[in-house]
């Protein structure tokens, strides 16, 4: 099943709302590396693919932010 991630970078979090619960995946940015800090699914959620989700997601936004900050070493 597909589920729809949404990013809150002001939150340092992606999240998926199925069946009106949240689970999400809490990261902290640190240099050119991502740390996955808390990835939480409420029990009713669990074994549907959306730990594994969110966390793909969150290896993918890390990737991109490791290409863009080689191509801007100002930052």
């Amino acid at each position: 099943m597909e589920y729809t991630v949404n990013h809150y970078p002001e939150k340092n979090r992606f999240e998926v709302v199925e069946d009106g619960l949240t689970a999400y995946v809490e990261y902290r940015l640190r240099g050119d590396a991502l740390d996955i800090i808390h990835t939480i699914v409420p029990k009713n959620l669990e074994g549907r693919g959306i730990a594994a989700t969110l966390v793909e997601t969150a290896y993918k936004y890390a990737k991109e932010q490791v290409v863009w900050l080689k191509r801007h070493p100002e930052f």
